[in-house]
């Protein structure tokens, strides 16, 4: 370990606390703590936190060997809210649901549901159209929340009662917020003892609950109910032949809720960074018009759409929705020439590494044009991630894949986002990497949505 690094850990265990009231120990937030370690040039730093040893990696070589050990198991915390579902588990149980939910995530199977993508984002977007007057204040966070949340209920579940996706996704909003804020003592923030919080975890997860619960009652009571992911879960069975337990389908179900806003994240940050730089709008705009004229767009038009794969591509490099991740060594492990020892916490992070100068030229800058067909060949595997790796590359990226653009391109064809000049729109750490304080904007009518023809699920019958 470099001096740097061992002047860094010192620094961090002479003045490790735990207090009642909130803060950041070494004056940042956790993400300035992500980024300074991220630039020691030994490529790792260790230090202590409130939850024990910990080792961070910042350059490529050691997060793809971190990625790619089997040694490195999951943390308890998600367990809080996941449950034992795929993003919680490991090995033999993890590879089973892996290979049972991974052919409902197929880029065919997502593709397939780009009509449903666009109905939606019509809807929202037509749903703007009195309010688009550059004065009323939307939370384009709520809104896209709800929407992306919408699609994935649809295409995964069958859909969800009108009116349950805000109620749904204003819960799943509070409980990815105080799980972000346990988490945050891993990157020496001082943990809040909060009483409240207990109450306020435990009547939204009740809410989720209760409402997942109904999703699953309702889709077996469905006449046509043969496909789709909720039938495969439904149809798992143990070893003697019985339906696995409720508690099982709910996790899973409860997993894809919470890995969907994703999603709506990326969309948010690719907003904003398109909105801070009108020349990138202009050039989007200009492609818009010449690929689509007024056609809605589909995945079919993807490969003419360059400009606008860079643009999300270049949002993912500075704002990846999973900025971070955290394993436990289940037994002493080497990553490269580091010693882990057993049941210490390794701390890999998307956000920071995509910005190591030792890849990335002005990393803080947007800058899409850095992602131009052939540019990114010879770039280390590790140097960009933003779904992260190995086996357990997110199951959901050939969704948001489809997604985000497909948004992307409607908001932008039909919207000016007017971000408010005084409001600090700040990364919050969490479970996604979602805004401190939602997005507040005002909207500019750019042309009128057209009417929509409603989309339907392609699994469901038709009379």
């Amino acid at each position: 370990m470099s001096l740097k690094s061992e002047v860094l850990s010192n620094h961090l265990e002479n003045t490790t606390a735990v207090g009642t009231s909130g803060g950041s120990v070494h004056g940042g937030s956790p993400y300035d703590f992500l980024l300074e370690m991220m630039r020691d040039r030994a490529g790792w730093v260790k230090y202590d936190s409130s939850y024990g040893e910990v080792y961070f990696f910042g350059h490529p070589d050691y997060v793809q060997s971190v990625v790619h050990n089997a040694g490195f198991v999951r943390t308890s915390l998600g367990k809080l809210l996941l449950g034992n579902s795929l993003l919680t588990s490991d090995g033999h149980e993890w590879r089973a649901k892996r290979q049972l939910l991974q052919p409902h995530f197929h880029e065919r199977c997502m593709a397939a549901h780009d009509a449903l993508i666009t109905g939606r984002t019509m809807d929202m977007l037509r749903r703007w159209e009195p309010i688009a007057d550059g004065h009323t204040l939307v939370d384009l966070s709520a809104e896209t929340e709800c929407v992306t949340l919408e699609i994935l209920m649809k295409a995964l579940f069958g859909g969800i009662p009108a009116g349950d996706a805000a109620k749904l996704a204003a819960a799943v909003r509070m409980l990815m917020q105080e799980l972000g804020d346990l988490s945050d003592a891993l990157f020496m923030t001082r943990p809040v003892v909060d009483s409240a919080r207990n109450a306020r975890f435990r009547k939204a997860l009740q809410l989720v609950d209760g409402m997942v619960a109904d999703i699953i009652a309702r889709w077996e009571n469905m006449e046509h109910r043969e496909c789709g992911m909720m039938a495969s879960l439904l149809a798992v069975r143990d070893d003697e032949g019985n339906q696995v337990a409720a508690k099982q389908v709910r996790d899973e179900v409860v997993t894809m809720i919470m890995a969907g806003q994703e999603s709506a994240v990326s969309l948010l940050w690719t907003t904003h960074l398109v909105a801070k730089h009108p020349e990138v709008e202009q050039r989007l705009l200009e492609e818009m018009d010449a690929v689509l004229g007024e056609r809605i767009p589909t995945v079919a038009d993807f490969p003419k759409l360059e400009y606008t794969r860079m643009v999300v591509d270049e949002a993912l490099r500075l704002y990846p929705p999973v900025s971070v991740v955290v394993r436990q060594a289940a037994t002493d492990l080497m990553v490269h020439d580091v010693h882990v020892p057993a049941k210490s916490l390794v701390v890999v992070s998307p956000y920071a590494t995509h910005r190591h100068p030792d890849f990335w030229e002005e990393p803080e800058r947007f800058h899409p044009e850095r992602f131009q067909a052939g540019r990114m060949e010879g770039l280390h595997r590790y140097a960009y991630f933003p779904f992260f790796g190995g086996r357990h590359r997110c199951i959901g990226q050939p969704l948001a894949l489809i997604e985000g653009p497909l948004m992307r391109v409607l908001m932008t064809r039909h919207y000016r986002i007017c971000p408010l000049p005084d409001h600090d729109y700040q990364p919050l750490p969490g479970m996604v990497m979602r805004l401190r304080g939602g997005y507040p904007a005002h909207l500019e009518l750019r042309r009128s949505v057209p009417r929509a023809e409603p989309a339907s699920c392609p699994f469901e019958k038709r009379a």
